[in-house]
């Protein structure tokens, strides 16, 4: 508005102007070429800033994550990862990504999981969106509670409102049976640092069903070798099964405090959590003896509430 006032005022004056002025008219004239050059370098500044966020691109990251928590669940052993990661995001929205998960275990270190995922992210005012699919390529001696997801669908929305941005994720995991799983969360994002900073407070809840968690009970949480069944007073084999597997749920409730910096390519992160688990699950547990016996016993689950951190680093080439 004050370039336009600028232009308005240095044409009238050119205008005006009486013809016995013609030094001052030709100085108004460079004047106002002046402010033209001025104008056109400033939209070609423009111009280059949107191409820069609109331009496909390639990002490269590194991240630490302290335990594994899946919906508040977690294995009886502490699951530390490093995270490699290349995505490739395209200008109209649509991107490529891998990444694996190293174990940090004594005795154990290993890739325990590697995910490829494609997806699509758009914005339309204030309401954005992604859709995505992935698949999970597990170790086969993985104790990740998730570790029978072989893939999965997923859409995330938010509209934002302002003063608080609310989300639903809704998900379609597949291990043996279909899983649904949903999430609803409230954020609102603080700005800093002339914007390099952004600090997201976020609460969400998780509701799904439990099929994934059955097969993990079933073929993962009891595993043991030929040596440690020996030393278990004769047992040869022992499974757990999740009684209502398929009941929809609420099975945790999340706060977490997002924050991103960004300096030139580079992006650091970091992702404190703590998630409080609900309603345990009912597990029957099978112990198969040497002798051919069998015995079957009830209880329920044992939870706790688990605080994990999750930091990194993006590169965007």
């Amino acid at each position: 508005m004050k370039q336009f006032l600028r232009l308005v005022l240095l044409i009238n004056l050119v205008v005006g102007t009486r013809t016995s002025q013609a030094q001052d008219s030709v100085e108004l004239a460079k004047q106002l070429k002046a402010f033209i050059s001025e104008i056109d370098d400033s939209l070609k500044l423009d111009r280059k800033q949107f191409l820069y966020f609109k331009r496909s691109y390639l990002e490269a990251g590194l991240g630490y994550l302290s335990n594994n928590v899946y919906l508040g669940r977690k294995d009886s052993i502490t699951l530390p990862y490093s995270v490699p990661s290349l995505s490739y995001i395209n200008k109209t929205g649509l991107y490529l990504s891998a990444s694996a998960a190293y174990l940090h275990q004594a005795g154990a270190s290993r890739f325990d999981l590697v995910v490829l995922d494609a997806g699509y992210m758009f914005s339309a005012g204030s309401y954005d969106g992604t859709l995505s699919l992935s698949h999970f390529f597990y170790n086969s001696q993985s104790t990740n509670v998730s570790s029978e997801i072989k893939n999965s669908i997923s859409y995330q929305s938010g509209f934002d409102l302002g003063f608080i941005k609310p989300t639903l994720v809704a998900t379609l995991n597949f291990s043996n049976k279909a899983d649904f799983l949903a999430t609803f969360g409230i954020e609102h994002t603080f700005y800093a640092l002339e914007g390099k900073m952004d600090i997201a407070p976020r609460f969400q809840i998780n509701a799904s069903t439990q099929n994934y968690y059955n097969d993990y009970y079933q073929k993962k949480r009891y595993h043991v070798s030929k040596k440690e069944r020996k030393e278990m007073s004769g047992i040869a084999e022992i499974s757990g099964t999740v009684l209502d597997a398929s009941s929809f749920k609420v099975l945790d409730y999340e706060a977490s405090l997002p924050v991103y910096y960004r300096t030139g390519r580079f992006t650091f992160y970091t992702v404190p959590s703590y998630a409080v688990p609900v309603h345990p699950a009912t597990i029957v547990i099978r112990e198969e003896f040497s002798s051919g016996a069998v015995r079957r016993s009830v209880g329920t689950e044992e939870i706790e509430n688990s605080f994990f951190l999750t930091v990194g680093i993006f590169f965007r080439f």
